[in-house]
Parts: structure tokens; sequence; C-alpha cells
């Protein structure tokens, strides 16, 4: 013979088949999230190779060739304009 089952019973099973279903689910989603922090990784590497590839091709150096009056000098915007107006008059630009 069967035993009945009751309402605690019933509860019991969901409970057990709740914490395995949240357990399945976290692994899945920490594999997934680690999935997605290693294609990221190796495009930070690719980018950082790439980087250093083109700092040894063409190293940061001043052009002395420029001529002076072509060099711009950091300033406040509003004297900026001012300057750009004043070389535009003159011919400069």
């Amino acid at each position: 013979m069967e035993r009945p089952r009751t309402l605690g019973s019933y509860l019991r099973a969901l409970a057990l088949y709740r914490g395995r279903l949240l357990a399945i689910t976290a692994l899945v989603a920490l594999a997934a999230l680690g999935f997605k922090g290693w294609r990221l990784y190796t495009r930070v590497q690719a980018l950082r190779e790439d980087v250093r590839a083109i700092e040894t091709i063409a190293p940061a150096k001043p052009d002395t060739a420029m001529p002076s009056h072509c060099e711009l000098k950091l300033r406040p915007s509003s004297l900026s304009r001012g300057d750009s107006a004043g070389c535009r008059s003159t011919g400069r630009i």
C-alpha cells in the first residue's frame, strides 16, 4: 500500500527541486560570465599588442620641422577663438 502524500511532503519536494534548480542556474550563470570575461580578456590583450606594435613603428617624437606660428598652445577657448580670428585676418590660416 502506498501512503497518501501530504502537503508537507509536496513542500519538501518542491524545496528540494527549487534548491537544485537554483544551484544549476547559478552554475550556468557563472560559466557564462567566465566565458564572457575570458573573451573580453583576449580582446584586451589583442588591443594591447596592437598598441605596442604601433608604438614601436611610430615612436612619439615632436616634429621639429613644424613652423613656430603653427604650434598650438593650450589656452582658454575664448582666447583661442580670438587668436584664430586674428590669424584668419592676417592670412596665416
